[in-house]
């Protein structure tokens, strides 16, 4: 494979390690059989918590910055309306948040 097919073949979300871990975790369960809705939904989870794991933080780094301006991109890139936490400038971690049921919304858990 040469150098520039990898570079095509990445995926476009930056989440991916985050992905790749909950993947592993459910794949490596001999006990649940899982749908691949079952797995979207494990990912999205994930994506959820690692947003809330940052709230009440007051601490700033710009290694912390790149990676809450990821997180909102992947949950944009997702069609999920993050405008309960993110106005287009600022991410705001004062509250927890969740997915509606339909997952198409971020709302305060």
């Amino acid at each position: 494979m040469q150098a520039n097919q990898q570079l095509v073949d990445m995926p476009v979300d930056k989440q991916v390690l985050l992905r790749y871990r909950v993947l592993n975790r459910c794949f490596r369960n001999p006990f649940t059989e899982y749908t691949l809705d079952d797995l979207v939904e494990e990912c999205n989870k994930s994506l959820v918590a690692e947003f809330n794991k940052q709230v009440g933080s007051r601490a700033w780094t710009s290694l912390r910055g790149l990676h809450d301006s990821v997180l909102i991109d992947t949950l944009i890139a997702k069609g999920v309306d993050v405008s309960a936490v993110y106005d287009g400038v600022t991410i705001s971690f004062k509250r927890k948040i969740a997915l509606n049921a339909d997952k198409t919304k971020v709302v305060f858990a």
